[in-house]
Formats: C-alpha cells, sequence, structure tokens
C-alpha cells in the first residue's frame, strides 16, 4: 500500500477545503463591502446563502481535517503503523 493513495489524497483534499473556504468567504465579504446600501433583502438572500452556522461548521470541519492531516504527516513521519490509529 502506498502512501499517495492515503495520505496524497488526504492532504490534496485538505488543500481543496482550505481554497474553497477561503474563496466562499472572500465572496461575502467583496459583496457586503462593495454593495452596501443594496436593499436589506438582497442582503438577506447572500446570508441565507452563506449562513453564519454553516460556516462555523465548516470551520471546525476545517480545522480538523487539516488537524488529522498534520497527525499522520508530520507527527507520524515514517511511522506507517500510525494510519491504524483514529485521530
Amino acid at each position: 500500500m502506498g502512501f499517495d493513495n492515503t495520505l496524497g489524497a488526504a492532504f490534496i483534499g485538505a488543500i481543496g477545503a482550505s481554497i474553497l473556504f477561503g474563496i466562499t468567504n472572500l465572496q461575502v465579504f467583496l459583496y457586503y463591502h462593495s454593495y452596501p446600501e443594496d436593499w436589506r433583502v438582497q442582503k438577506l438572500i447572500v446570508c441565507s446563502l452563506s449562513p453564519l452556522p454553516a460556516m462555523l461548521l465548516d470551520v471546525v470541519h476545517l480545522i480538523l481535517t487539516v488537524h488529522a492531516v498534520y497527525h499522520y504527516v508530520v507527527t507520524s513521519f515514517g511511522n506507517p503503523l500510525a494510519l491504524l490509529q483514529v485521530v
């Protein structure tokens, strides 16, 4: 079993999740910053597409993913038996 199929996929997934998280937050920030005089209804629609609880869950998910990848790639470097342990 190669590490490319396990740790590589987890690492690429964490990078992809981080990029998408950043893009989503940037789009919401740019909207509120660029269009401060939009109707309240429009702002509520944007807020409903990116609700606060969903964003907080996304933050927690990203933190846990990065922590798991760090544990397997950095802390347990060179220890293939560490893959048998769930973080």
